[in-house]
């Protein structure tokens, strides 16, 4: 609960703002005293662990408005040609790009009624492919002029608790509306984006929601720099 609390003090920076995240977290020593191998960084038990500055924005909602805002962070990303959540592999010309994200309520006391990666897009600068065509059919992007915007395939999918294999999860579309971060919890959901090959930059992923209000009219949308890994 403590740890998560700290999640209040972290504001998201507005789209295109620069921000970078970092998915390594420090390693021990292996148990073999004869090579200088590390072991794998520790497992993440709470939201806190998750290295990296979170997103906090106003998710959006199948089922009202949610009470409270959630916090993402970037927790591993994985090029594929094919994912056990969708019928075909991936368009020829294209790779998937396996986002996987750590969510939890920015407020430890209150609980995100409905959340899913539906409110997560990967961008990319147009310069970058200006002979490719931006995807259209985003669930609720927020349109950046000079950019295009994929959304993820599975916009409704599952919540796997951060202490549990959410690595080994398949994340298949589930329209169940029973999509909640409880207070104090972290979780992990994932987003699925199909990225043209010719697009070989950088790519962020920004948050999207529900409409601003009072006087967060007018602010950005927050985003983060993707640590990308070699491609396929």
């Amino acid at each position: 609960m403590v740890a998560l609390a700290a999640v209040l003090a972290l504001s998201g920076s507005a789209c295109g703002g620069g921000g970078t995240s970092t998915n390594t977290s420090p390693t021990t020593p292996g148990g073999d005293t004869s090579t200088s191998k590390q072991s794998d960084p520790a497992k993440p038990q709470t939201f806190a662990d998750v290295p990296g500055e979170a997103m906090v924005f106003q998710p959006s909602s199948r089922i009202g408005v949610n009470k409270a805002k959630a916090a993402v962070k970037v927790l591993k990303v994985e090029w594929s040609t094919e994912h056990s959540s969708q019928m075909k592999p991936a368009p020829a010309g294209t790779k998937f790009l396996q986002v996987y994200f750590a969510v939890a309520s920015a407020d430890p006391a209150i609980e995100v009624e409905d959340f899913g990666p539906r409110d997560l897009n990967v961008r990319w600068a147009q310069s970058q492919a200006p002979s490719e065509g931006c995807p259209t059919g985003a669930y609720n992007p927020i349109f950046v002029a000079g950019y295009c915007h994929a959304g993820t395939e599975n916009p409704h999918t599952d919540m796997v608790l951060l202490t549990k294999s959410w690595a080994m999860h398949s994340y298949a579309t589930n329209y169940s509306p029973n999509a909640k971060l409880a207070p104090g919890t972290g979780y992990v959901t994932m987003g699925l984006y199909k990225i043209p090959d010719v697009v070989k930059g950088e790519l962020d992923v920004c948050a999207s929601g529900m409409h601003k209000t009072g006087s967060e009219q007018g602010t950005g949308w927050p985003c983060r720099k993707l640590d990308l890994p070699p491609r396929p």
